[in-house]
């Protein structure tokens, strides 16, 4: 995740690194801040359950260590990881990069709901994404773009896989993007 705290953005990049350190260790930058937020922000991507699901981990639920010794995180799991990072950072704005590209089909619908979610409770968020279900299904706006340049741009329910295709295509159905 880089940060944009000056910019008050986040940004969730498609290869995250995972480090070998606790969960908590994952998502805080500025070891400073409190408990009680790192707690919101795991509740806030439905990671707790899965620490608590674990007998092992009860207890220790935000210390438990990523990779060697430690646990092992699905694709899905740790992209929540990641996006808690973002949300960590209190930023207005949360750019996702490609935010379910290799996890499996029931993460996928995770990571839905959380963007559903975040989108609800007033969170601006910027997706890249090569996905068209995913952007029908996830966008209030979508922009595409063609040999490098923005070229349309969709609302509501003119953002459909024939709109979306076509427009990044060159064939331009939306609305103009100079």
């Amino acid at each position: 995740v880089s940060n944009g705290v000056n910019h008050n953005y986040a940004f969730v990049q498609q290869e995250s690194i995972q480090f070998p350190e606790s969960i908590m260790d994952n998502i805080i930058i500025d070891k400073e801040k409190e408990r009680r937020k790192i707690e919101s922000v795991i509740q806030s991507v439905n990671l707790e359950a899965i620490l608590l699901q674990d007998e092992n981990f009860l207890g220790k639920k935000l210390n438990p260590t990523v990779n060697a010794d430690g646990i092992s995180l699905s694709g899905g799991q740790f992209q929540r990881l990641t996006i808690s990072r973002g949300l960590y950072q209190d930023s207005q704005l949360l750019i996702l990069d490609e935010p379910t590209r290799g996890i499996d089909a029931g993460a996928r619908g995770d990571v839905y709901r959380i963007i559903q979610e975040l989108k609800e409770r007033g969170l601006a968020i910027l997706m890249i994404s090569s996905d068209m279900e995913e952007i029908v299904q996830l966008s209030d706006r979508a922009v595409t773009m063609y040999h490098g340049r923005l070229n349309a741009e969709f609302v509501g329910e003119d953002i459909n896989q024939g709109n979306l295709m076509s427009a990044s295509f060159g064939v331009v159905k939306g609305e103009k993007v100079s």
